[in-house]
């Protein structure tokens, strides 16, 4: 499921819809949630739970991101604020998945590392 969540990524780049950003999240937060199942061996609804956390996160750090771009935060106080919804994100994704927080934290570490290597391409 994953290999399809990235071949539909680069399609959507090469089709010059980098720019939706909500696209794109969803996109992300698909990833994501297959990425957690694999690992957890999740059903469906905790999958669906874990999506849906996750779109959630997302639109919080873009939001973070436009306050930032705004002058409404320091480049301080962003970061201050990305620490802790990185935080927050660990313990949801640990609430749902019923896992250990160091397992969690490392899964959530290697694939927000994974998303960023997609990010960039």
């Amino acid at each position: 499921m994953r290999m399809t969540i990235i071949t539909m990524y680069f399609v959507l780049l090469v089709l010059g819809v980098k720019s939706q950003g909500a696209l794109k999240q969803q996109i992300r937060a698909e990833y994501y949630a297959d990425a957690a199942a694999d690992r957890f061996d999740l059903d469906e609804e905790a999958r669906n739970k874990v999506e849906q956390q996750k779109l959630k996160d997302l639109y919080k750090l873009s939001e973070l991101r436009h306050r930032y771009v705004d002058g409404e935060l320091t480049a301080e106080e962003h970061q201050a604020a990305v620490n802790v919804n990185i935080r927050e994100q660990i313990i949801a994704l640990t609430e749902i998945v019923g896992q250990d927080k160091k397992q969690v934290s490392a899964f959530f570490y290697e694939v927000t590392k994974e998303m960023a290597i997609l990010r960039d391409i």
